[in-house]
């Protein structure tokens, strides 16, 4: 394997560079609907982005990669060999990689509250019976139950991560829903 020394001088493998851009991404990016504005921004035609764009995109968000950084990442999705990346393939992957982060965050508050019995807090919150929790009793589990703040997790984050899990896009996720995400 290929080593690549990274931005703090120590000795760093190609997936040591990707995890450490995608952990500045996830940790710096907005919120999805903010990163698709800003590519929007720069780029005004069909096909997909080149280095350069990328790195003008995240500047507009306020995130700066190395140059390691932005050649790790066009490796990972450049799957046509071609220079340019799909901005959908660029989101998912960050997207992925922060919900990540923000499963980790809500694990490490139900850890800190020396655990959580998430079928208790989800009959108590699905006071309808109706085996489905909607945002806002998420939302409300999160901040009254798991005691996250939002300066740790925005209610937009929370919606995205909501979002990922209803899978079906109904607005109500279920009982294995709830575990995946706590």
């Amino acid at each position: 394997m290929e080593h690549l020394r990274s931005p703090a001088g120590r000795g760093a493998t190609r997936p040591a560079i990707l995890k450490e851009a995608l952990d500045r991404l996830a940790e710096g990016m907005g919120t999805r609907s903010q990163a698709l504005d800003a590519f929007r921004k720069i780029k005004h035609s069909p096909g997909g982005l080149s280095a350069s764009e990328l790195k003008l995109a995240l500047k507009f968000l306020g995130l700066h990669l190395s140059a390691k950084q932005t050649s790790a990442i066009m490796m990972r999705l450049d799957n046509e060999q071609d220079g340019n990346i799909s901005l959908e393939e660029f989101l998912s992957l960050v997207w992925a990689h922060k919900l990540k982060q923000l499963q980790r965050k809500l694990g490490a508050a139900v850890h800190a509250r020396g655990g959580i019995d998430v079928e208790t807090l989800f009959q108590r919150y699905d006071t309808g019976h109706s085996g489905e929790l909607e945002f806002e009793e998420f939302r409300r589990i999160v901040r009254c139950d798991v005691g996250v703040v939002e300066s740790d997790v925005s209610d937009e984050e929370l919606r995205e991560m909501y979002r990922f899990v209803d899978s079906d896009g109904g607005g109500m996720i279920g009982i294995d829903g709830l575990k995946r995400l706590l």
